[in-house]
């Protein structure tokens, strides 16, 4: 019997040991055999240096493979993860890390030094470590901390347990037919939520994981060429990676030959844009218009895109149906009841546990329709009407939560970082959005010295042009 998604992939290296499991840049390559010896020998160093069941590690890393081996070992051991994009500001690295209480921190050799020295010197002096969870079994214990922008100011940490994984892995085989001839691009940064499903659905289901690193990404030349030299059949993507590389003509009946499937979500993909992909692959591919929230295991629903739909008057594709380990209704709270329009409340066994520390768990709720089980819903916010065909058509948010290069953002929490700068007294964001491009602006209201000092640089600059 599984005890945890790690006995999962132990049967699949030992199903198929010679397979590679990790391809990274054409550069390194792993087999599952060879990946299961080293995370054995992580998973013990762990051990041995006292993590224990339900004590957390932080992982600040781009993708590699100690990164990859990293969560394996983690999930053996049935201590939950979280990564940081290594970027990121110290004031947020540090913010992050404090709420995720880790046990142990992981970082890459690449790192900024001061920035490593500064994040240790934080957890020596400053970092209490303190954890409250229950005593629970493995399969369902925590498996990974996802962390993203809180309308309070500050970034929460959804919490995904194993349990919840289980059922994204199963989702992947039967909707997508991911097994060990899958071969899989990991396009989406690890910190991201996307990731989630490249590693999961592609190491859970015995395939290859072909991994680009995020500077890779930009470069149209090794994409192309790591692509089509390892014949991936699986993309997953934003849509606005697509709309670059559409940009960049990268897309051609010679390029990308072996992809079966295109699959994109993180964001509306503007149909604009769609018809032009297919208008260069047509039926040759399919399309799939991928929807989820980051606290219910990155995917809950899944569309096929059709030609129809590329005909249609609406600016984005519809997210479908519901996938069938998720249960949920269009609430409208004015009457509580049930409807064809309103917002999307999600049941299942796929709903996460909630956030660290409680931050803003309003999200999550008792059904409100039908709550004899005393079942846990999440409101996700998203305001969304079914069309004709019974087609879940997303039209906007209850809140001023927006989706920008595929990142979800709190526009308070934007709001209040910038005005912890001493010379702003006040600022407000607006957000502009087509279905060409987004981007944000910055109303800034400054003390009166900053605005000395700003007039006589734009007067120095005015009189030497």
């Amino acid at each position: 019997m599984l005890q945890n998604i790690f006995d999962l992939f132990e049967l699949n290296a030992k199903k198929f040991p010679d397979n590679i499991a990790i391809i990274l840049s054409n550069k390194k390559k792993i087999t599952y055999r060879n990946l299961l010896r080293d995370v054995n020998k992580l998973s013990y160093n762990l051990k041995y240096q006292g993590i224990k069941e339900n004590e957390a590690v932080c992982i600040i890393s781009e993708k590699s493979l100690e990164a990859y081996k990293f969560i394996l070992a983690c999930l053996k051991i049935g201590s939950p993860y979280f990564f940081l994009d290594p970027d990121q500001p110290l004031d947020r690295l540090l913010e992050i890390i404090k709420i995720g209480n880790p046990k142990l921190i992981f970082t890459q050799k690449k790192i900024d030094i001061k920035k490593s020295l500064l994040i240790d010197s934080f957890i020596k002096k400053e970092f209490l470590y303190k954890k409250n969870f229950l005593e629970v079994s493995s399969f369902i214990s925590h498996a990974y901390y996802m962390f993203t922008s809180g309308s309070s100011g500050k970034p929460k940490g959804a919490i995904i347990s194993q349990y919840n994984l289980k059922y994204l892995i199963e989702w992947a085989k039967n909707e997508y037919k991911f097994d060990e001839k899958t071969v899989h691009t990991a396009l989406n940064p690890i910190f991201f939520d996307n990731s989630i499903f490249d590693f999961y659905a592609t190491i859970g289901n015995a395939g290859t994981l072909v991994v680009l690193t995020n500077k890779e990404i930009l470069n149209p030349e090794t994409v192309i060429k790591v692509i089509n030299s390892n014949m991936c059949n699986s993309w997953f993507s934003v849509p606005s990676l697509i709309k670059f590389y559409l940009s960049l003509k990268m897309f051609n009946k010679k390029n990308f030959k072996n992809l079966d499937r295109f699959i994109f979500g993180g964001e509306g993909f503007p149909i604009t844009h769609l018809k032009k992909l297919y208008e260069i692959y047509g039926n040759t591919k399919i399309y799939s218009n991928v929807y989820g929230p980051t606290e219910c295991t990155c995917i809950c629903s899944s569309y096929n895109v059709s030609l129809g739909d590329l005909k249609s008057k609406n600016n984005f594709p519809p997210i479908g149906k519901l996938n069938y380990y998720f249960d949920g209704f269009l609430y409208d709270e004015i009457s509580n009841k049930k409807s064809n329009y309103g917002e999307l409340v999600l049941l299942g066994p796929a709903v996460g546990k909630g956030y660290l520390d409680n931050i803003e768990n309003k999200g999550f709720k008792l059904n409100p329709i039908e709550n004899r089980f005393k079942e846990i819903a999440y409101f996700t916010g998203d305001v969304m009407k079914y069309d004709k065909q019974n087609k879940l058509i997303f039209v906007s948010r209850k809140d001023n939560q927006i989706k920008h290069m595929g990142f979800r953002i709190e526009i308070e929490e934007i709001e209040c970082r910038l005005r912890k700068i001493k010379f702003i007294e006040d600022v407000v964001i607006t957000f502009i959005s087509n279905p060409e491009n987004s981007f944000l602006i910055a109303t800034i209201k400054c003390n009166k010295d900053i605005k000395k000092r700003l007039i006589l640089i734009i007067k120095n600059i005015y009189q030497n042009t």
